[in-house]
């Protein structure tokens, strides 16, 4: 579902970059596709319910704590 800042994002972009926003966009994609790609490839790497946790714990060789520094230091923050 597309909202209505797409239509004021697209407006902004022009002003920026001119006749190229289409390359903009078309690597903003680009990008976003391979995150996606990541994303499901480390979701079947760990497919527990806490998938971000387990592959933190995996790193960091069973080592909770550390485990636990890294996912705050790279959880989006609300």
């Amino acid at each position: 579902m597309i909202g209505a800042g797409i239509f004021a994002l697209l407006g902004e972009a022009g002003a920026v970059a001119g006749a190229a926003v289409w390359i903009s966009f078309l690597i903003g994609g680009v990008v976003a596709g391979l995150l996606g790609y990541v994303c499901s490839k480390l979701g079947m790497r760990f497919p527990s319910s806490g998938g971000l946790i387990t592959y933190l714990i995996e790193v960091s060789d069973g080592d909770a704590w550390s485990a636990s520094r890294r996912g705050s230091a790279t959880s989006p923050r609300s």
